[in-house]
């Protein structure tokens, strides 16, 4: 404060002014704030604090936008190669799919029967898929054996043995072989145990007749070898496993349930629909197969007349 007359500075509490004698009581009484400037300096310094962290916050708030818009933009301008990972999928599906078929194959051997009781873990895809595969050997390995007879009779001098024509009968033949013993395996399960669906007992027919045609593979394996007498061994026991095995399963899946007729004449009843089966298919197989085999005979005989 400063003294009205002379302008000097008094201070709070003086009563006159020490340069001219004033009386300043008035003034010294009334309750005046100074402000500190260091006080003043920090009460400046919080806005300016709470101005910047509100830019901050707003510069914060904004910044994401500026992403999300770069990244839009990267998403625009960058390509995205969906051939790439719908192949990518694509071959992983298929090498999962390779993969349960090789355990399916695996669980087969290592325990027949306990693949065919727990036939509802497997797809049927995957077990049509390792039968075909199994279907496909026999039918290539009995090929060979046919072209290797063929060529050892000095036969190829006429004639080209239809290789790829027989195979595919082939493949037709026991396809359809299968597919009788899957027909009354089924038909006596609908009539005599229902508890037992197709999807089922495909997957445990498929299972089953994977090892009657390795059985058959290895006779065909022996006669290109030369052994006769092992091809007509294990070709007669592949032939006692394949009848038998829609009887076993079917035996497997009626256990300790009841069927409505006694077993033993179901198992007539099977083998009586087995044998009905097998001649209707060998006549459809006589004719499926005759093509390639009259074709190739014809041929030479042809020949040795004109010459």
């Amino acid at each position: 404060m400063h003294c009205p007359k002379c302008n000097a500075q008094i201070f709070q509490g003086d009563k006159f002014c020490g340069e001219c004698g004033a009386d300043v009581s008035s003034l010294s009484s009334k309750e005046t704030f100074v402000p500190n400037n260091s006080n003043a300096g920090k009460k400046n310094e919080e806005p300016s604090k709470v101005n910047q962290s509100q830019h901050i916050n707003e510069d914060s708030n904004q910044q994401p936008d500026h992403h999300i818009h770069s990244d839009n933009a990267n998403q625009q301008t960058r390509p995205v190669n969906h051939n790439t990972h719908h192949q990518s999928v694509q071959n992983e599906k298929v090498n999962g799919f390779f993969k349960d078929t090789l355990n399916f194959i695996k669980d087969t051997f290592k325990s027949p029967t306990h693949t065919a009781l727990n036939a509802r873990l497997y797809s049927p895809t995957i077990t049509i898929f390792a039968l075909a595969v199994f279907v496909l050997i026999n039918s290539l390995v009995f090929t060979g054996m046919l072209s290797s007879l063929y060529g050892s009779a000095h036969m190829h001098m006429f004639s080209s043995f239809p290789f790829f024509g027989v195979l595919i009968r082939l493949f037709i033949v026991i396809s359809l072989y299968l597919s009788v013993l899957y027909a009354v395996g089924l038909a006596l399960s609908m009539i005599f145990n229902k508890t037992i669906d197709a999807k089922t007992l495909l997957n445990q027919y498929s299972s089953v007749f994977i090892i009657s045609v390795t059985l058959n593979i290895i006779s065909l394996l022996f006669a290109l070898l030369g052994s006769f007498q092992l091809y007509a061994f294990f070709m007669l026991f592949g032939l006692i496993v394949l009848v038998f095995t829609p009887l076993y399963v079917f035996l497997i899946n009626s256990e300790n349930k009841s069927v409505g007729l006694d077993k033993l004449y179901i198992s007539i009843l099977h083998f009586l629909a087995i044998g009905i089966g097998l001649v209707i298919v060998s006549m459809l197989s006589l004719e499926i197969l005759s093509e390639p085999v009259i074709d190739f005979l014809n041929s030479p005989l042809t020949d040795f007349y004109n010459f």
